[in-house]
């Protein structure tokens, strides 16, 4: 199967076809062609791993060669989930467990191992099995979950967490666990998720420690965001569970207006 990207930038297309894909950790090189968005052509399948603000832009750009092709969101919160429903062709949300740190154009770091996980509609489950037994290697593995929703706000609480915390503090990861006031603050935040969500609170508090120990020493999404003065994903994440909240998150709301702010009031909250 060929790995074809499509880029915004043609400098970014032309490092890809001349190196390939980098893993820093080892200097492994795997082969991939690029592309601009406006030169996409029919595929077999596509991947969409823009983030969630962004598939607004990326969306008509598929349609205009892949109005049936198969489609694969991996987003940060769940706005996606209307967009995925009222598709006519094939299309499958998906969560990724890896940890990576991009380096350069075609260079990335890998900082933590895991699996990718997509759900489907039930009428499309066949044909994501197809797809998933031809992606999954023991070195990469794939696999399906039988609920999309579950499997996503599984995701999204742990989302709502570690990543608006440790933006607003300026911290890695780890400190969730080992810093005292923040670890308090993260299982007030974990258990107002849970009841909106409709999680179990201790089940996904077991979690979220797992996932800040396994990714101690990276630098969340959100946080890398802020230091490079881009658009968060905090209106995916956390305004989700604001928009189906049925009382008032006295910490998600001052948490929205940190992120919000670029930066500028981090810590404020205490």
């Amino acid at each position: 199967m060929k790995l074809l990207f499509f880029v915004r930038r043609s400098e970014q297309a032309e490092a890809i076809q001349k190196y390939g894909i980098v893993r820093k950790n080892d200097g492994r090189q795997i082969a991939a062609g690029a592309a601009l968005f406006s030169e996409m052509d029919k595929q077999d399948c596509l991947f969409v791993c823009v983030k969630q603000h962004q598939l607004e832009d990326v969306l008509p750009w598929i349609q205009r060669k892949n109005a049936q092709t198969p489609l694969f969101f991996i987003q940060n919160g769940m706005g996606h989930l209307e967009i995925i429903k009222k598709m006519q062709q094939p299309a499958f949300a998906g969560v990724v467990e890896h940890g990576s740190i991009v380096v350069n154009d075609y260079t990335y770091r890998h900082t933590g191992c895991g699996a990718i996980s997509f759900a489907s509609e039930h009428v499309h489950k066949q044909l994501l099995e197809k797809i998933v037994s031809k992606l999954s290697s023991q070195d990469f593995q794939f696999q399906i979950r039988s609920d999309m929703l579950f499997m996503l706000s599984e995701k999204l609480a742990v989302n709502a967490v570690i990543n608006p915390l440790t933006a607003i503090f300026d911290v890695d990861n780890g400190q969730i666990l080992h810093n005292t006031h923040l670890n308090c603050l993260a299982e007030q935040l974990c258990e107002e998720a849970c009841n909106v969500l409709g999680l179990e609170i201790r089940v996904m508090w077991d979690r979220v420690m797992e996932v800040a120990e396994k990714t101690s020493a990276n630098i969340s999404s959100m946080r890398k965001d802020l230091h490079e003065n881009r658009k968060t994903e905090n209106d995916a994440i956390s305004g989700y569970i604001l928009k189906r909240a049925k009382k008032k998150c006295t910490l998600y709301r001052v948490r929205l207006a940190c992120c919000q702010s670029h930066g500028t009031e981090r810590g404020s909250v205490m």
